[in-house]
């Protein structure tokens, strides 16, 4: 036999079993049953569209950044230790993007510029985050350096494969609802490439106006290198329209 309720998980029993407790006046306990209900976002019904970053991808310079990889036998036996691939440019950047701290705001699509050889093939993959705490200030040869946390906010990952040609990927992630009230991170990693390189469209920018912040792998901080400005990432953003006075 079973008995039920609504609110609690049934239970299951023999005749036997039910006689027996009541028999002894034992009481039959039900376990209260948790229903997990799934997340729902809602968006405003008139919203604003802007473009964070750096606002003309297809125009920016190729570079090569594989330079910001360590190559040192620590930094080696650091990557087999974490199984990171050799054909890995060991390395993910990342732009912090500013926005009005408190504002309800959707990330809807990510434009980076990849530049491959005709011969060339790279995987990247982009992150989203929001910025954690300063963990600690190193002082080098550079100026200060911040160590800094941060939490993917990202629901699914997005993984990018191009292949032997300049290109610019636009990524559409407004499916994956991400919100955000205060500044964050849009990050690339090259996880594997044909010449061991990342070779992406990046332009300087103006001091202080774009935060560059780097780590050797995912499982690394974040490091928030000072003086070096540098954009690689467009944003696009939705948020609540501003009412008319």
């Amino acid at each position: 036999m079973q008995i039920t309720s609504i609110g609690y998980y049934p239970v299951v029993m023999s005749i036997a079993d039910f006689k027996k407790l009541c028999s002894q006046n034992t009481p039959i306990t039900l376990t209260e049953e948790v229903y997990q209900l799934a997340t729902t976002t809602v968006r405003p019904d008139e919203y604003e569209a802007k473009v964070l970053g750096t606002t003309s991808v297809a125009d920016l310079e190729c570079v090569n950044l594989s330079g910001l990889k360590q190559k040192n036998t620590a930094s080696v036996r650091r990557y087999k230790e974490k199984g990171l691939s050799e054909k890995s440019a060991g390395i993910e950047i990342g732009n912090k993007i500013s926005i009005k701290k408190g504002q309800q705001t959707f990330i809807d699509k990510i434009q980076f510029k990849a530049c491959l050889a005709e011969n060339d093939t790279a995987i990247f993959r982009i992150n989203i985050y929001s910025e954690g705490k300063t963990t600690k200030r190193v002082l080098t040869p550079i100026g200060m350096v911040k160590v800094i946390n941060s939490n993917n906010e990202l629901k699914e990952p997005i993984i990018i494969k191009s292949i032997g040609k300049i290109q610019v990927h636009e990524i559409d992630v407004s499916k994956q609802n991400i919100e955000v009230t205060d500044d964050f991170i849009i990050a690339l990693e090259c996880i594997y490439a044909s010449n061991s390189q990342m070779n992406i469209g990046a332009k300087p920018a103006m001091f202080g106006s774009t935060d560059l912040l780097i780590r050797e792998s995912i499982m690394d901080e974040w490091v928030k290198v000072p003086m070096i400005n540098l954009t690689f990432i467009a944003a696009t953003v939705t948020y609540k329209k501003k009412g008319k006075k």
